[in-house]
């Protein structure tokens, strides 16, 4: 490795593991703010999906594949949520499960390739996020050695979902450009939707029904709102740029 190279790999490493932690110790101890601060980002973050609908003239199966976009992950996160009392186990898993990792994988791949999309809300909706972040520890992997093979299941089904995905995008994109920004500007939207509608954040809404968190709900909508206006600035500063490279490419 170059040694310019070496100070950008370990803060990327350091950023990662730090990130990483803090995450999950914030869910612990403020799981629906923190919740509310990915929702909020991912909110500020929507009109960089809705800027390639501007100036088109919606037809009706553009609004068919919005509306399908936008309850296909709200009735998979309310499905889950109310078929399940909480954050699901990784203990005494079945084959059929260790598939549904594989499967997963692919989709959290596609998460990484469609704009809009989150991992984090993914996860959440079908109530593996916590679970699989709270198995990150040497004691957990102790104790469950099976984790290994749900971690080869995801990363199998990742690899496989970057290889076809973005071969599959790419078709769509030619051929249906439109009509594939109407459908992923739905997902996106109804992503945001199940961030506050999942298992994991459903125990969250019970257990304030014995013990209400003023604090947690108050410091929630903070952070909404300040997740907003950051994700909101980054798109104005990315829309700018994009303004300016339009420009240098007129002029030349």
């Amino acid at each position: 490795m170059p040694a310019f190279l070496l100070p950008i790999a370990i803060g990327l490493v350091a950023g990662f593991v730090l990130g990483f932690f803090g995450v999950r110790e914030l869910l612990n101890l403020l799981p629906f703010a923190t919740v509310a601060l990915f929702a909020g980002l991912m909110t500020g973050a929507y009109p960089a999906v809705t800027d390639q609908l501007k100036g088109v003239r919606p037809k009706k199966t553009h609004i068919v594949l919005f509306i399908v976009g936008l309850a296909a992950p709200v009735m998979i996160s309310a499905i889950t949520a109310f078929s399940s009392a909480g954050e699901r186990s990784l203990d005494d898993l079945g084959a059929g499960q260790y598939i549904l990792f594989l499967v997963l994988g692919y989709a959290v791949a596609i998460t990484q390739l469609v704009p809009g999309l989150s991992a984090t809300a993914l996860l959440m909706a079908v109530g593996y996020f916590t679970p699989l972040m709270n198995s990150v520890s040497l004691s957990y992997r102790q104790s469950n050695p099976q984790i290994w093979l749900v971690y080869a299941m995801l990363i199998i089904g990742f690899i496989a979902g970057l290889f076809t995905v973005s071969k599959i995008l790419s078709f769509i994109m030619k051929r249906y450009r439109r009509g594939a920004f109407f459908a992923i500007a739905g997902l996106s939207l109804g992503s945001i939707a199940t961030m506050f509608l999942n298992s994991e954040i459903l125990a969250v809404y019970r257990s304030w029904a014995n013990a209400f968190s003023w604090s947690d709900l108050v410091l929630g909508i903070l952070l909404f709102a300040a997740g907003v206006v950051i994700a909101h600035f980054f798109v104005k500063y990315e829309r700018a740029n994009e303004k300016i490279e339009k420009n240098i490419k007129n002029l030349s």
